[in-house]
This record gives structure tokens, sequence and C-alpha cells, in this order.
């Protein structure tokens, strides 16, 4: 019996990350009425959940967003006040606020960050969240 709750739970919370992916993709799309999040991103994240685990596709996408965030906005700003010292044009290596960034780049980072190790931390954590869910039912 307990393998086959984890097996549809594994299967409802797969489901349930590519389902999230596109509501963020088409909330996003509605919001700048122009494509945000592209299937690529989640074709990729149905391949790392399929090859990590569900577990696993949680903590990267997560990690993912978070590495993009901390790299991203601090360039960009970075960008902004160097534009508005030097007073120029801005060249065409800058990226602009509005622009659309590339995420799979920053979900490969975390998927690689997670098989180098963080599994070791991230997978009991999990486990142990699970734990404390179940019996709080």
């Amino acid at each position: 019996m307990t393998d086959i709750c984890l097996h549809v739970l594994r299967h409802t919370v797969r489901d349930t990350v590519y389902l999230f992916q596109n509501w963020i993709g088409a909330a996003a799309e509605k919001a700048l009425g122009k494509e945000a999040l592209g299937q690529g991103d989640v074709k990729l994240m149905g391949c790392i959940g399929a090859f990590c685990g569900w577990e696993a596709a949680v903590f990267i996408i997560f990690a993912g967003s978070s590495i993009g965030t901390a790299l991203v906005i601090p360039f960009m700003v970075f960008q902004n006040l160097k534009k508005k010292s030097a007073k120029q044009n801005p060249p065409e290596d800058q990226i602009p606020w509005g622009r659309e960034i590339p995420f799979g780049p920053y979900l490969a980072i975390a998927t690689l960050l997670y098989l180098g190790g963080l599994n070791l931390w991230v997978d009991p954590w999990i486990k142990g969240v699970l734990a404390i869910i179940g019996k709080s039912y």
C-alpha cells in the first residue's frame, strides 16, 4: 500500500509542478502581453524530474530561480548605475529592464549543484518535511 501511495504522490507532485509552471507562464504572458516562460523550461524540468526525482525537481526550480535572481538583478543594477554615471547610450551587451532572460542556464546550474553534493542535504530535509506532513494527517 505504501508503494502505491508513494507512486501516486510522485506523479501528483510532478504534474503539479508542470501545471504550476504553465500557470506562471500563462499569468506572466497575460500581465506582460508577450510570452514570458517558454515551453523549453517546462521540458527541461520534466527531464530533470525524470532523472533526479520529483524531490529534486521541486528543489531545483526554487534554487534555479534564486540563483538567477542573485546573479541577474545585481548585474542589472550595476549596469544602471554605470550608465547613469557615464551618461551615454547603453551598449548592446547590457541587459535592459524588461528584457527576457533565459531560465534554462540557471536550472542547469541548480541541477549541477544538486548532483554535485547538495542532494546529501536536500533529500533528508525533504523526507523530514514529508514525515512531518504525513504525521499531521
